[in-house]
């Protein structure tokens, strides 16, 4: 449903979500009750795994832009993922230094 928060900052790390369809506006909070957008995640987009690996609250708030469909994963299914599959973690890797690299711009840049 949109409008719907999935994860807001300092929510437990405890799941992330696989966006299977819609999108999801990720925000970061910049000051008394405001945040700025860092990222529209969709179809196939991974969020909230930062919590899982960082073993920490979520850093940020994730909102349903669009009526959307999304797979919560627990911290014990992620994980026993990520260390029954090498494959699977250099994957995540790589997307986590991506996305980084993608929300550092954005915070220099905004997205609307």
């Amino acid at each position: 449903m949109p409008g719907q928060t999935l994860f807001a900052r300092g929510d437990e790390g405890d799941f992330a979500f696989v966006v299977l369809s819609g999108q999801v506006d990720v925000f970061v909070d910049v000051g008394e009750g405001d945040r700025q957008k860092v990222r529209e995640a969709s179809n196939g987009d991974l969020i909230g795994e930062m919590s899982i690996i960082a073993n920490r609250p979520h850093q940020k708030t994730a909102i349903a832009k669009t009526s959307t469909e999304s797979l919560r994963i627990g911290k014990q299914c992620f994980l026993k993922v990520i260390e029954g599959c090498p494959k699977t973690s250099a994957n995540v890797i790589s997307h986590l230094g991506h996305r980084l690299s993608e929300e550092t711009r954005s915070m220099e840049n905004p997205v609307s």
